[in-house]
């Protein structure tokens, strides 16, 4: 009965595993470019144009644009993290019996 269990167990997070593993992934791509943009974005009024008056503006937002995108990069990993670790605990419960 356990056995069975089990296995039922490890389909179904194999098929949420690729459901959402696929998914995690293009969000992650996304949020890496989307910092890489940010941060382009932020230091090309600093270092080329010299730091001018009116970029305060650009620099404040990109600054905020940033740390938005890295506070939403780091919580969906410890998200997927945390998740990963409560399943592979399941996983290893059954395995047991």
């Amino acid at each position: 009965m356990s056995r069975h269990l089990y296995l039922e167990l490890r389909k179904i997070s194999h098929e949420i595993d690729s459901i959402f593993g696929t998914q995690m992934t293009i969000k992650m791509a996304c949020y890496f470019g989307w910092i890489a943009h940010d941060l382009r974005e932020l230091l090309y009024p600093i270092l080329v144009k010299n730091y001018v008056k009116p970029k305060i503006m650009t620099i404040i937002f990109y600054t905020f644009c940033l740390s938005n995108n890295i506070c939403k990069f780091l919580i969906i990993n410890y998200i997927y993290e945390t998740i990963t670790t409560k399943v592979n605990k399941i996983i290893l419960n059954f395995k047991k019996y």
